[in-house]
């Protein structure tokens, strides 16, 4: 995933920075070029000579330049890090979301001036529609179509085939959609563009359907009305002569509460009015929202397992089940039998609990809190999320404590805040002076900050007693203490220790039973927190299956007593593997280590041709070095056997 989350955030940064390679440059001119070889070669008549023709050109072309795409892959992947630039400058090639703004904003600009000769020659730019004769309205509508339509086909499609099958799948889409739309089946080469036409419905289905549901989510935080939206995407987003364009530019339609209309063709948002140049604006910031949460989604979809690795396994020869995975802290020796047995016989021909009441009083009888002061959701990353929408509703600023889980960080950046981070010291063994935290908050003006007890990726031990202190001296701001480890480490005997109002407490009930596939964790906060919280999320947020797991999970307490007390001599007997072979651990209390490796990549690729995975800890900010998750001693033997045969 680290790898993943870097190549596509730093392809974003070229693309908002510099926009469009130079011509020669650039390789969807290249293939251009190729397209207009192969116009050139094909039958000028025969419609089966045609038909052929033209699905050989749809399948070899996106073929051809998916191959040299793989090509370079494996050049980058043999660079380890050092490779991530040149996988984001390809990547970058693929998509457009700068010049797409550009574009949209040009015919706005010049219809707010009344030049509709510019504002024609804009639309141009945006898309194949004829614009001479189209008045103002037509012109914005024109506008906002396009930007909608090609929200998928110029930024998602390709960072959703990047995420599925990595630069091969972006490069491929690329040179389909690029085939489409020079050979598209009306006109001239109807016959010859049958093929490339019907291969790109089916590479944008789903990104299509996909980037409206992006869109929606990019309207709420645009202030625009979702609830419409998606109404009009329900009615109207199959009224387009195309099965996919109609679905996203109907979302957009709802959204901006206006009329899109192709007279004789279709008419997407009702009796609504006409859109304006202002509606422009409007539609390329929530097209903008859209595509960073898009990225946001690639990087997710791209961690099949965790470290995002499906791409990588298979250019190795291996599937998931084949290697043993270092890389995850959940407990080796869970599920206990009755979380198995929860699981299977969760009533799932029922509707959950809308609020999981049973579960969060089963919460406050663990925690001492009030049932008022517990949220049930959908894992700490839900959690976390939902935290940052309620308490950045109005932007604000947050401050991390780093290094650490990175959902907060784009939580609270998704939702508004400005954010700052402290971060602990390579000296101090990266625990964090808390001290030092409240002074930094304090000058950030921060109304959040968050940090992990104990810490990730190091393990290292914060005592309650200076959270408390931390707190207490931020009055102000809510203190969010993500304690996902907590059970499974040294300092589990804190977990009922009182804390001021002002700290809300997240924890997982996935990683100490071992069920992440799953999804179950906690929120302790003031009830008013909590309730808020609560209050905007939508009904039935968790499964009857993550409830009734929960419950068994909760009444578990001997089970992960039992596994950390096993997870303890399992850390200690590793430190001393890891120090025999001349690595030095950082001091831990977590069922995990980090230790310093040089060249962490490098290590990584090479263990993980040994079937062992290990977490290289740069996505922390951590560069050079990895953590492996403390596991019995059989699975800890191959470990140890895999680095020594690649430390020698």
């Amino acid at each position: 995933m680290a790898r993943a989350a870097a190549t596509v955030a730093l392809a974003l940064a070229i693309d908002l920075a510099l926009g469009e390679y130079p011509t020669p440059l650039h390789p969807v001119v290249w293939m251009g070029r190729l397209l207009s070889l192969l116009e050139r070669a094909a039958p000028a008549a025969g419609r089966a000579r045609q038909l052929a023709w033209g699905a050989l050109v749809a399948v070899c072309v996106p073929g051809l330049f998916a191959a040299g795409a793989l090509a370079l892959a494996s050049v980058t992947r043999r660079l380890g890090w050092a490779g991530v630039p040149l996988d984001a400058l390809a990547l970058k090639s693929t998509f457009a979301l700068r010049a797409l703004g550009d574009a949209g904003l040009r015919v706005r600009d010049a219809l707010r001036a009344g030049d509709l000769g510019r504002a024609r020659d804009g639309l141009r730019s945006l898309c194949s529609r004829d614009p001479s004769r189209l008045g103002p309205p037509e012109l914005a509508a024109g506008a906002v179509e396009s930007l909608a339509e090609n929200a998928s086909d110029s930024v998602i499609a390709p960072l959703f085939w990047f995420a599925l099958l990595g630069l091969p799948g972006a490069f491929a889409y690329r040179a389909a959609n690029t085939l489409d739309a020079r050979i598209g089946y009306h006109g001239r080469f109807e016959w010859l563009g049958k093929p490339a036409a019907r291969l790109d419905d089916l590479w944008n289905l789903v990104p299509a359907r996909l980037t409206a549901v992006l869109l929606l989510a990019a309207g709420v935080f645009a202030g625009a009305d979702a609830r419409r939206g998606a109404r009009v995407l329900r009615r109207d987003g199959d009224a387009t002569e195309s099965p996919n364009a109609g679905h996203p530019m109907a979302a957009m339609a709802g959204l901006l509460g206006v009329a899109l209309e192709k007279p004789g063709h279709y008419r997407l948002g009702g009796e609504a009015d006409a859109p304006d140049a202002e509606s422009i604006g409007a539609a390329w910031r929530i097209v903008r929202a859209a595509a960073l949460l898009g990225a946001a989604l690639v990087v997710s979809i791209a961690g099949g397992l965790h470290g995002g690795l499906s791409a990588e396994l298979e250019a190795v020869g291996l599937a998931p089940g084949d290697v043993l995975d270092f890389s995850v802290n959940v407990n080796p020796y869970g599920p206990c039998p009755e979380v198995v047995a929860a699981v299977r016989s969760a009533p799932v021909h029922l509707y959950p609990d809308p609020t999981a009441t049973t579960v969060r009083r089963a919460v406050a009888g663990a925690t001492g809190a009030r049932p008022d002061e517990v949220v049930f959701g959908a894992g700490a990353a839900d959690l976390l999320w939902t935290l940052c929408r309620v308490l950045f509703a109005r932007g604000g600023a947050a401050l991390a404590v780093e290094p650490a889980f990175s959902e907060f960080a784009a939580a609270a950046e998704a939702a508004g805040a400005r954010l700052a981070c402290w971060t602990a010291r390579a000296e101090d063994a990266f625990a964090p002076d808390l001290q030092a935290v409240a002074a930094a908050a304090l000058r950030s003006r921060a109304e959040a900050v968050y940090l992990c007890a104990p810490t990730t990726p190091v393990g290292a031990p914060v005592p309650l007693a200076e959270v408390s202190a931390l707190a207490e001296r931020l009055p102000a701001a809510v203190v969010i203490l993500d304690e996902s480890f907590l059970s499974l480490s040294d300092q589990a005997g804190e977990a009922t220790r009182p804390l001021p109002a002002n700290v809300a407490r997240l924890r997982s009930i996935t990683k100490e039973h071992a069920i992440p596939g799953l999804r179950a964790g906690y929120l302790l906060a003031p009830a008013p927190l909590a309730r808020a919280v609560e209050g905007s999320r939508p009904a039935w947020s968790t499964s009857s299956v993550a409830q009734a797991t929960a419950l068994a999970a909760l009444g578990a307490s001997a089970f992960v007593a039992t596994s950390r007390e096993w997870l303890r001599a399992d850390r200690e007997a590793t430190a001393a593997g890891l120090r025999s072979l001349g690595l030095a651990p950082l001091p831990s209390v977590a069922p995990y280590l980090v230790f310093h490796a040089g060249d962490a990549a490098g290590l990584r690729a090479r263990l993980l041709r040994r079937r062992v995975l290990v977490r290289d800890c740069a996505s922390f900010g951590l560069s050079g070095f990895i953590r492996v998750a403390a596991r019995p001693a059989p699975e800890r033997e191959q470990l140890m056997d895999a680095l020594a045969k690649e430390l020698r």
